[in-house]
């Protein structure tokens, strides 16, 4: 409210029209939208240099699906900050989700070289070195770094147990998912993949011993 009047008294009030539309996409108003869009794209003629603004509204036509218009969002911004921690994830994220992960790999690459503790950079790049890149070595650098940092961290835990399943060690992910099964009980997706291992170990039995 008190924002809205004050771009009332002043419509090129630069911080009214950031605040504003930061908090129109982190409070979920979808409605307003478009105005939060219209809000940044009056700071950019004013601030063409404000990184924040063009961050934003990466963010806001993020939430609407506009992929294209996002992408060339997040781009401005890192062009203006390269090491802008936010715009280097979430263009990642938005890529990886595109079906376009290699594209995503230097931008998680450059965001790991400014924050190398990045958790949700060292996943997403893990992921992507398991799933299409098949460098498992690699893989498992980026969540042994998390463990470094946050030893409990389940879902790092839980990617190492995966590698084992995708190295074809069977006997090995079992005993990786029990142990975590045990120190995470409530993960129900921990069990599940507890089952489906213990029955492709099955199947290996059986056509060894039929």
């Amino acid at each position: 409210q008190y924002m809205n009047t004050a771009l009332k008294f002043n419509p090129s009030h630069t911080e009214a029209l950031l605040n504003s539309a930061i908090l129109i996409q982190e409070l979920k108003l979808v409605e307003q939208h478009q105005v939060g869009i219209d809000r940044l794209l009056s700071l950019v003629n004013i601030q063409p240099q404000n990184e924040k603004a063009y961050f934003n509204l990466g963010m806001i036509t993020m939430d609407e699906g506009w992929t294209w218009e996002s992408e060339y969002w997040f781009k401005k911004a890192i062009e203006i900050v390269p090491d802008f921690r936010g715009a280097l994830f979430n263009l990642a994220l938005l890529l990886t989700d595109q079906h376009r992960p290699m594209e995503a790999v230097p931008y998680l690459q450059t965001l790991l070289q400014y924050y190398p503790n990045h958790t949700k950079g060292l996943i997403l790049l893990g992921d992507i070195y398991t799933n299409i890149v098949k460098d498992l070595e690699q893989a498992e650098q980026m969540y042994l770094r998390i463990l470094e940092v946050s030893p409990e961290h389940v879902q790092a835990k839980h990617n190492l147990c995966v590698l084992e399943v995708e190295k074809n060690e069977l006997y090995k992910a079992e005993k990786c998912f029990q142990k975590l099964a045990k120190e995470a009980p409530k993960e129900e997706y921990i069990e599940k993949h507890l089952r489906i291992v213990q029955n492709k170990i099955k199947k290996k039995k059986r056509k060894e011993n039929p």
